[in-house]
């Protein structure tokens, strides 16, 4: 029973709609409707049975933990090559690095949904998130690059004669590595949001 004309809201009765829940067939407006693959849903509704997109087995968790972690890893050995060694690099252009990192961080967070089954689940990106994190923080290089940054600032910090323009510029110049990091896991993080 579709009736074409206005009627008022069941949650929001001062919000006249034409649009009405696919299971119920309860007038609801665009504030209070949830977009299901077969259209509109009441929340009354939509509570009931969850999104299949929203349904996280154990088989998702696995694989989104797992391939996160692999990628994660494999930034973290290929990190260092790139952000200190190509054109972009030598060009001046630090910040052409970052975006490709960038750019990497989505294709690996695509790549990374894509085995998760396309799971639309704020603990499942989370999970994939930590995983890729720790993955490029299990990596050797980054691990000696981290060590080699705190060696420089707490020696910079004890002893005002080591701190130059050479740990300056050291110190500048693994800030960018660190930013290119960033960009790699804002980009992974971002996949899983779409």
């Amino acid at each position: 029973m579709t009736d074409s004309s206005n009627v008022p809201c069941t949650t929001h009765p001062q919000t006249l709609t034409r649009l009405r829940c696919t299971e119920c067939e309860t007038p609801i407006c665009p504030r209070c409707m949830v977009m299901y693959e077969v259209g509109f849903k009441c929340l009354v509704c939509a509570r009931k049975r969850p999104n299949s997109l929203e349904q996280v087995q154990t088989r998702h968790w696995l694989a989104a933990g797992f391939s996160s972690l692999g990628f994660g890893w494999l930034y973290g050995w290929l990190h260092p090559v790139l952000m200190s060694v190509g054109l972009l690099w030598f060009l001046g252009l630090p910040i052409l690095a970052v975006l490709v990192t960038y750019a990497l961080g989505q294709q690996a967070g695509r790549l990374s949904h894509r085995v998760s089954g396309h799971k639309r689940h704020r603990g499942l990106a989370g999970l994939a998130f930590s995983s890729a994190l720790l993955g490029a923080f299990l990596a050797a290089p980054i691990q000696s690059e981290l060590g080699m940054l705190w060696s420089v600032i707490s020696s910079a910090a004890s002893d005002p004669a080591v701190s130059g323009t050479s740990s300056t510029l050291y110190v500048l110049g693994q800030g960018l590595r660190l930013l290119g990091l960033i960009a790699f896991l804002r980009g992974f993080r971002q996949a899983f949001r779409a």
